[in-house]
């Protein structure tokens, strides 16, 4: 028998707002839509670019600091791949995709560049903006110089 837990003073059930709960919420979400459009459509139209030099992933991962799952990227977010004609515009396609959806260090696993003829690796965006020559980060790995 499974026990019955009491009903808080206080507290509605799940499902069901209060109406100027839910108006506050819809202008907060229409807040926040509105100053990540110009960000989403940064990251759309370079995803178009079929011509580019190079190809930039662009993905994230839950972060087991915060109870999420690292194997899967985060609810309500897009990854994949997108062309950049330059390094400089995969940096800023990076940092646009990484405050688009608020990723803390523990979030982002994207930045791979590619050249887009030949899949050949030319380097990775560290979450702090720096391009290294190795998928991995290591004490041997080198800055590239991007400008």
């Amino acid at each position: 028998m499974t026990p019955q837990v009491p009903a808080m003073a206080g507290m509605t059930p799940l499902g069901i707002m209060p109406p100027a709960i839910k108006q506050r919420m819809a202008e907060a979400e229409q807040k926040v839509s509105e100053r990540l459009a110009p960000l989403e459509d940064k990251i759309r139209l370079a995803s178009r670019n079929s011509t580019s030099r190079y190809v930039l992933k662009l993905s994230n991962v839950g972060n087991p600091d915060f109870r999420q799952n690292a194997g899967r990227k985060l609810p309500f977010t897009k990854s994949g791949w997108c062309g950049a004609d330059s390094l400089k515009e995969c940096l800023d396609l990076c940092f646009a995709y990484i405050k688009l959806y608020d990723l803390g260090g523990g979030n982002w696993n994207g930045g791979q560049i590619l050249e887009r003829t030949g899949g050949k690796f030319v380097g990775r965006v560290a979450y702090n903006g720096r391009v290294f020559d190795s998928e991995r980060w290591t004490p041997d790995s080198k800055e590239i110089c991007v400008s």
